[in-house]
């Protein structure tokens, strides 16, 4: 509501519909069932399986007597055009800070805290394990974060593991199994089963194996400084 949207509606994708073409769209769904009297149409805008240019969508949407609210490209200091994909894109390569600039605010993660190994407090770095309310949604690459962490009504910086914990599981780990693991920086509250969100800032490094535990500690000790430094800037 605070975008001034009052419904929003999602449609599944199932053969038939995937088989509908702009006209039948624009037609049976847009008009038939929500009653639309206008579109928003991107610059780069594609509807329907036989779908041609925005401008010959513009032509039979108006045919079919709908307004039609033509959009420019949005793009960055320096021309680059902002898109769905290219914000993906700069997700999958850890580019949280190019993602921010095209979203116009920092990625973010919802989710509850969850039991994990505690294996972090052995080492000096209690983490909250992060079940994401949204299993499906996009996590950056595998790596190591400095993150914004809203809990109990508050902000924290953290850092956050994203990937396969080789260095605990022996290896790469299940493929399938990804872990969203956060240290809180000077915070020592209980928060197992609570909510949690993750607002990503910049990629500290990649994932990586180290040989002990001790080796993580002192890398984690690194990453931490590294965050401190940059929090500063």
């Amino acid at each position: 509501m605070g975008l001034g949207v009052d419904q929003v509606e999602i449609m599944p994708f199932t053969r038939e519909f995937s088989r509908l073409s702009t006209e039948e769209y624009l037609r049976d769904i847009v008009i038939g069932r929500f009653g639309a009297d206008a579109i928003l149409l991107g610059y780069d805008n594609r509807m329907g399986f036989d779908s041609g240019t925005p401008d010959q969508i513009a032509s039979i949407a108006e045919g079919l007597g709908l307004e039609v609210i033509r959009m420019d490209a949005v793009s960055l200091e320096g021309g680059r055009t902002v898109s769905s994909t290219k914000i993906r894109t700069a997700l999958a390569e850890g580019d949280v800070e190019l993602a921010a600039q095209m979203l116009g605010r920092r990625y973010n993660l919802f989710g509850v805290t969850v039991a994990g190994n505690r294996l972090g407090r052995t080492i000096g770095f209690p983490t909250a394990n992060m079940k994401l309310y949204e299993p499906l949604k996009l996590l950056p690459a595998d790596g190591c974060y400095l993150v914004e962490v809203e809990t109990l009504g508050g902000r924290y910086y953290g850092m956050t593991n994203i990937g396969h914990r080789p260095t605990v599981s022996g290896g790469i780990g299940d493929a399938c199994h990804r872990t969203v693991e956060t240290n809180i920086f000077d915070f020592n509250e209980d928060i197992y089963g609570l909510d949690l969100t993750v607002s990503f800032i910049s990629q500290i490094r990649e994932e990586k194996h180290f040989p002990s535990l001790d080796a993580l500690r002192r890398q984690l000790e690194s990453d931490r400084d590294w965050c401190i430094a940059k929090i500063k800037e």
